[in-house]
This record gives structure tokens, sequence and C-alpha cells, in this order.
């Protein structure tokens, strides 16, 4: 599949089912190019040229469906299988492809698979059940077990089953041709009452990265022959936040620096503590001639963060420098003041995701991963009475402004701007995103 095609899953209404998507020429632009019908489909995997999928009825159960990847990427449905259970979350193949796991959220198991040479479900060979196991404290959402996500470990050797209802990630070993051994379980405990949802290991497979639903926090733990141990957990949310949120999943950033998940979007340096910012800045000013001044100033950052297997890097959207000029000059009593100020910024790193990003005629828009060096001027003009001031003046003069600033601003195939829309991302802003603005205001002194 091409790098601008991609499936999406959508279960609501009765359009439901697998879409297949291309992102357009246009920065958060998505058009729609085929729909494999599928009700309740919330979460989708591959194997080879093969998709499998969640599946959901109402009050009927759900389970799991086999696509074949058709050559121009269309899909054409094999089969479905329930899964014994409710609310069918998550899928994923075993890394021999010969077994396909499904979890159900509502009755807190998960299901077994075994997949035939041409990619169908063969037949259901295990239904798992974790209710055996104490709930968690939040009887509001841990009333029972409540099994999220079925992910491999990189060494391809043990299964992980997450469980929100009793705070733990289960990791069953899996033999090749016979499935998962149930009986030879490792369990890690998460912190009571925090809910578990997703697990994620980064390159190295030696670290995993738990998102914790009900605690709205990641779990960092290191991770060795079918063991998880805890080495820190760390909130997603800011100080003192006192919303209702959840945390929904987890993921890497494709250039690997970031930790991104879905009630807030929280940045982590992954490996270390050497992360540092260093700031240099250098003042000027003089007064060549009597009521004329002339104020210069120039800001050096070095910003750098330590990541994984990757040593430091430069902090991405954070501006190697800036340079400020400010020419003022005030007639007799300053009744009148002529103000003129000129900034020059400085390119930053993008973040990785934005590399590959074009703009409407097909140019990439950040050449080697940067941000353009651009400058802004201002003026302003101001007129002082007694006990009162008018001012007139305009910004960004030289009407510069980033281009697509804002992603997923629209809904695929429609032009309304929708701010909800789960694809809205403003996280990309580096620069002005209004052009020349003119402006005039009143200043009153109430008292000296």
């Amino acid at each position: 599949m091409g790098g601008d095609l991609f499936y999406s899953c959508g279960c609501a209404g009765e359009g439901g089912g697998i879409f297949l998507c291309r992102e357009t020429e246009t920065a958060g632009k998505i058009e729609t190019l085929a729909l494999a019908p599928l009700p309740g489909a919330n979460y989708h995997c591959f194997y080879g040229k093969f998709l499998y999928s969640t599946w959901n009825v109402a009050g009927k159960g759900g389970g799991a469906a086999a696509f074949r990847i058709n050559e121009d990427n269309t899909l054409t449905e094999l089969n479905r299988m329930e899964s014994c259970g409710v609310a069918t979350c998550h899928v994923t193949t075993s890394p021999d492809g010969a077994y396909l796991y499904a979890a159900n959220y509502l009755t807190g198991t998960f299901a077994e698979f075994k997949l035939a040479a041409d990619g169908s479900i063969a037949e259901r060979t295990l239904v798992a059940d974790h209710n055996s196991y104490p709930v968690g404290p939040r009887t509001d959402r841990q009333e029972c077990a409540h099994t999220h996500c079925t992910r491999f470990t990189p060494d391809g050797k043990w299964l992980c089953v997450v469980d929100l209802g009793v705070d733990r990630v289960f990791l069953y070993p899996y033999q090749a041709g016979k499935g998962i051994d149930v009986d030879g379980v490792q369990i890690f405990v998460s912190d009571p009452g925090d809910g578990p949802r997703h697990i994620i290991f980064d390159a190295a497979g030696t670290t995993a990265y738990i998102v914790n639903e009900l605690g709205n926090s990641v779990t960092c733990c290191s991770y060795s022959n079918g063991k998880l141990e805890a080495l820190g957990k760390y909130t997603s949310l800011p100080e003192n936040c006192t919303a209702t949120t959840k945390a929904a999943a987890i993921r890497f950033s494709p250039d690997g620096d970031y930790e991104r998940y879905t009630n807030q979007i929280s940045f982590y340096a992954l490996d270390g503590n050497r992360s540092y910012t260093d700031n240099i800045q250098l003042d000027f000013s003089v007064d060549p001639v009597d009521r004329f001044n002339i104020t210069a100033t120039f800001r050096y950052t070095n910003a750098k963060m330590e990541l994984a297997g990757k040593g430091l890097v430069e902090k991405p959207m954070t501006s190697r420098f800036k340079g400020v000029l400010n020419l003022q000059y005030a007639t007799n009593l300053n009744k009148w003041i002529f103000d003129f100020t000129a900034s020059l910024n400085g390119s930053c790193r993008v973040y990785g995701f934005m590399k590959d990003f074009k703009d409407a005629d097909g140019k990439l828009m950040y050449r080697n991963g940067r941000t353009p060096v651009y400058p802004m001027l201002y003026a302003q003009v101001t007129r002082r009475f007694k006990g009162w001031d008018v001012y007139i003046g305009a910004e960004n003069l030289t009407n510069f402004r980033q281009k697509d600033a804002i992603i997923g601003y629209t809904r695929p195939g429609e032009d309304i701007i929708d701010p909800r829309y789960a694809q809205f991302d403003a996280s990309c802003i580096w620069g002005p995103l209004m052009g020349i603005k003119a402006h005039v205001g009143f200043r009153f002194t109430l008292w000296k």
C-alpha cells in the first residue's frame, strides 16, 4: 500500500465498516475511496495480505472478521466468527500468522482463533476468562474484568492481555502451532484503580509503556522473558486538573521521539535525564540623538533532549534564534511617538510526522525537517493629548503566514471546519496564522 493510503474503522450507524482512505496533497484533507461494510468495527490489524477486524452487533455480542487485501487495496471479506463475548474491542495476530486473538471488553474474556492458509478464520480454539481475579476499587468502572488489549511482546513469545477491570496485564506463553498456554501465565499488577488499557513496546523490545485509562497516566516497565517490572509512572494531566477525562490509547510518534495518548498530548524524553536548554541573550540600546532610541536584542537557544537509542537531539518546535530591532522617535514633549519594530525568527525542527507534509502544489513544506527563517515587521504611531492617547498601527507587514498550520480541521468529504473532529490537530503551529493586521485604539489616564 502506498504511504498516502490507510484503512480506518468506523463503527457508528448503519454505514460502519473498514474505510479505505487517502491523504490528499493538502495537509489534513482525507478522501474516502472504498468501504467494506462491517457492523461495529472499532479496531483492525494486519498479517501479510490479510486484514482482521473486530465487529459488534448491539444486544448480540461481537467477534472477529477476516478480509483479503486486493491488488487495488480494496477488501474482500473472507468470513466472520463470534468471540463468545460482548464488546469485542481489540485484535492481534500471532507472529507466525497462525492464530488471531480478540479481547471482549464487557465480558472480561478473550478468544483465540486458528487461521487457515487462505487467511480466513478456521475455528475458535479457546475462550479465556479473567473474572476470577479481584476487581479494582473503582466501582463505577471496575465492577468486573474488562479485557481491553491483546498484543504480542517484541520477542514473539508472549501474548499480553491488558485488563482494565482487574488492574492487571496478563502475559501468556505462546508456542508456534499450538497457541497460548493459559496455565503458564505471568501477571503484572498495576496500582489499584489505574485501569490499564493498552500496552506498547519500544524499538529495542526491552521497555513497555502501559496507558492507564482510569488513572490518566502511563506506567513505564522493563521487559524480559515474559516479565514486566515497573520503572515509574507519569501523569498525563496538568497540575491541579479537575476535569473528568480518560486516557484511551498510546502511540509513539513516527520518529520515536514522543509518546502520544488521547486525553492529552504529553511529551517525555524516553531515556536518561540529560535534556537541557541553554539560552544566550544580548541586548543593546543607544540614543544617537535626542528623543531617538535604538534597541536591539538577540537570543540564541540550544535545546536538547536525550532519547532512547538516539542520544541528544534537538528539541522540536523550538526556534534556534530570534533577533529584534526597535526604532522609536518622539517629538518635543512626546506629543508624537513613532515606533518601528523588525524581528527575525530562526528555524526549528518539526515533529517527525510533519516531514512529509506537502502544500497544495505537492511540494514538501519542510525541507530537511525544518521550518523556514522568516521576518516580521510592525509599525505604530501614537498621538498624545492631555489625559489620553490615540494610536494607529499595523502588524506583520511582510504578510508572512504559516501554510496548513492546522490539520484535520474538516471531516472527510466536507468543507465545514469542525474543531470537535477527532483528527483536529493544532500542535503543528510554529508561525503566524494571520497576515497583515491594522489596529487603532484609545488609551486614557485615569490618575497619576
